[in-house]
């Protein structure tokens, strides 16, 4: 779904002069897409809803601080970035004191009418987000903004709070690691 981002500044503007109903309707617009964000990193569709919760509370009390309202989109993915990496942080932090080394290897529930297709589709999945997880932070987080979220390399950049060479660079490598990764799993 691709999101409309006059109308969101727009939106934002009206919120900016307390309009309440506003905030409403930009959050049944961006609710959706940040909460796939959120769902795929963070790999629990439940924390996910906390995280949405956190980052949509976040930014109706700092909205007015923004300036630029056509960045709404980026800014609001910046936030939820944000509470996601720490929500995960925590919880990573968590299950190693509990001495849980599998919190990487959490499988996601999305339901298939055939089981068969489902377990190869959970294996699958299981193997990718262990890869993912073998990468370096930065590397890990570029390539799923990227190639699960579909984010733009320049709203990664902004994300990330880094420039675009070093966006490109984290790709990169971050290709290449996991390329490395998947052909030692064939051999």
């Amino acid at each position: 779904m691709l999101l409309d981002h006059m109308y969101i500044a727009a939106l934002v503007t009206r919120i900016q002069n307390n309009d309440s109903n506003a905030f409403a309707e930009l959050y049944a617009l961006t609710y959706q897409k940040e909460y796939n964000f959120a769902c795929n990193y963070l790999k629990d569709p439940v924390l996910a809803q906390d995280a949405l919760q956190e980052t949509y509370i976040r930014a109706y009390k700092n909205i007015a601080r923004l300036k630029e309202a056509r960045l709404f989109v980026s800014w609001l993915h910046s936030i939820n970035f944000r509470v996601c990496y720490t929500m995960l942080e925590k919880k990573k932090n968590t299950l190693e004191n509990l001495g849980d080394e599998s919190y990487h290897n959490i499988v996601d529930s999305n339901p298939s009418n055939n089981p068969e297709s489902q377990t190869i589709q959970q294996n699958e999945l299981s193997e990718m987000q262990g890869f993912l997880a073998k990468l370096p932070s930065k590397e890990r987080q570029a390539i799923t903004m990227r190639y699960i979220n579909q984010m733009t390399l320049e709203d990664i950049a902004r994300v990330m709070e880094c420039s675009l060479s070093s966006v490109k660079r984290y790709l990169v490598n971050g290709r290449k690691v996991m390329k490395t990764y998947m052909n030692e799993r064939r051999t």
